[in-house]
């Protein structure tokens, strides 16, 4: 995107920039500054739990029901289709769409455990996420400033 913004709940926008960005994991940490909001603590996921996934839909968030089959190892490349990387990530029982990547999985006490990423192209109902467990990466090499996030792959 030209610009990045994030939007809060009373509907006021805030330029955001990217303070991290990792390929591998399919994760990018943005910065808002005036956005005085605290942060979700992140946990570690279990399988067999319920939960909620926080989309997007038209121009507000709303949470879909997820139940999280398992935790589970994701093997594939980057997002450039380079290499072979492994990351944890949650198998979901959701209905996910295309468009719902980055919503947060929040467990019953309102941490969150994923980030959603994709939508089965095989099963009805079945989603995935990367594990919260991977946040701890992308935020130490979080910086100030805006940090590039390579070309785009879709214009």
């Amino acid at each position: 995107a030209a610009e990045v913004s994030v939007k809060s709940s009373e509907g006021e926008v805030f330029a955001a920039s990217v303070l991290a960005f990792d390929p591998i994991r399919d994760l990018a940490l943005l910065g808002a500054p005036g956005l005085d909001v605290p942060a979700l603590a992140p946990a570690a996921p279990m399988g067999g739990t319920d939960g909620s996934a926080l989309v997007r839909a038209d121009d507000a968030v709303v949470a879909i029901d997820v139940g999280i089959t398992r935790t589970i190892n994701i093997v594939s490349t980057d997002i450039y289709g380079d290499g072979e990387h492994r990351r944890r990530g949650l198998e979901l029982a959701a209905d996910i769409d295309s468009g719902d990547s980055g919503g947060a999985v929040i467990d019953a006490e309102g941490n969150v455990v994923g980030i959603v990423f994709s939508a089965s192209r095989r099963q009805v109902d079945v989603a995935y996420a990367v594990s919260a467990l991977e946040l701890d990466a992308l935020v130490a090499v979080a910086t100030d400033g805006p940090v590039d996030t390579g070309d785009c792959l879709r214009p």
